[in-house]
């Protein structure tokens, strides 16, 4: 959820200081605040709060909260906002609710986050419309219900909010809240998309490579990947070393397929760890290469991902980048066949019916050769 940290003009005129004079102070107040001088715009501002200026309040809330000439304090920064939203400032709602729900300053509260999103989204905050469909959507503070946030990420997208807008695309694809519509959702990743947003561009490029709502397209599809893998986006940074593997909308590349993959995997991108693998094991000469494949596959595997269990397991039973250890071969196959992958429960099997680290066992091996056919 975002944070406002936008300085507030003007506001609520305070009874005993004439209008013009606190407009005065407030503008002094806003050019200290800019030439970093803010012991002076904090004295000011604190002058034209207690007096009943809203906007005053509001600053005072953010420069308590993020530390502009006094020590960052929460709780602080929390009554200020919350006598800012009391006399109707938006921004403060908006800000409060972010407290309310992180917990910041003030104890959490998503119920009533919910309601101060909701009062700072009909007062024309776009982003507070958009957390309050993110609650929506989760079930949080509010009743589940996929049709309301439908209705709160398309008020904040029709503002062109770009979150709402990949939000409002992502119902569109899923059906959820609304009919099942790709061109919609097309249409709505793609407004976020132009505008820089990765999560839309890789949800485009998903569209473009599945011709979902648009025509199949590789070459699209790459594109939008890598407009996101190039913000660091983990999920095209995968997918677009599976497009330079494959030679999808681009020339096959193994070189920089694993480029990409590592750029997933060192971002934890579990996928991206096991195609990292998958490539070096592909294509690697080196130890160093064996080395790092092997790391790969381990992290994969730790990470539950069923394909890299079964082939660490059989790099144990090779020797291949590990010694040789059919134990740690019987191990990992046992995850992966756990999990129910049909390869694993052969390889598991041939260990039982050659004796490769198990007492040898026919019957043992034969029940998993008939659950994996």
């Amino acid at each position: 959820m975002l944070a406002m940290a936008v300085l507030a003009t003007g506001g609520g005129m305070a009874a005993s200081v004439p209008a013009v004079a606190q407009q005065d102070i407030a503008t002094e107040a806003g050019q200290a605040f800019r030439k970093r001088q803010f012991a002076k715009a904090l004295k000011l501002y604190e002058k034209l709060a207690e007096q009943g200026d809203v906007s005053a309040q509001f600053n005072l809330g953010l420069m308590y909260e993020f530390g502009y000439g006094v020590p960052a304090d929460d709780i602080t920064a929390a009554r200020w906002y919350r006598r800012a939203a009391d006399a109707g400032s938006p921004q403060a709602m908006f800000n409060l609710a972010n407290m309310l729900v992180q917990g910041r300053g003030v104890e959490q509260n998503f119920a009533e986050a919910a309601a101060l999103y909701k009062r700072a989204a009909h007062l024309d905050i776009p982003e507070a419309a958009n957390n309050l469909g993110n609650m929506y959507l989760e079930g949080i503070g509010v009743d589940q219900d996929d049709a309301e946030a439908v209705y709160w990420y398309r008020l904040a997208a029709e503002k062109e909010h770009i979150q709402a807008e990949n939000n409002l695309g992502l119902m569109y694809e899923l059906g959820r809240g609304v009919r099942q519509d790709y061109k919609e959702a097309a249409r709505w990743y793609r407004k976020s998309a132009e505008a820089g947003f990765a999560e839309a561009q890789f949800n485009l490029g998903n569209l473009y490579l599945n011709g979902h709502g648009v025509p199949q397209d590789d070459r699209e599809a790459f594109r939008w990947y890598e407009l996101a893998a190039k913000q660091g986006l983990a999920d095209a940074q995968n997918n677009l070393g599976v497009l330079y593997e494959e030679g999808r909308g681009v020339k096959p590349d193994p070189a920089a397929a694993i480029v990409w993959y590592r750029k997933a995997a060192e971002q934890g991108h579990v996928n991206g760890m096991y195609n990292l693998a998958l490539a070096l094991e592909r294509n690697g000469v080196s130890e160093e290469e064996d080395a790092e494949m092997v790391h790969w596959y381990r992290r994969a595997a730790e990470a539950g991902h069923r394909d890299a269990q079964n082939n660490l397991g059989l790099l144990f039973e090779k020797g291949r980048g590990v010694p040789r250890d059919y134990e740690q071969a019987r191990l990992w196959y046992e995850r992966a066949a756990g999990q129910g992958l049909t390869a694993a429960m052969v390889n598991l099997g041939s260990l039982y019916m050659e004796g490769r680290g198990v007492p040898k066992d026919r019957a043992r091996a034969l029940m998993l050769y008939k659950r994996a056919a």
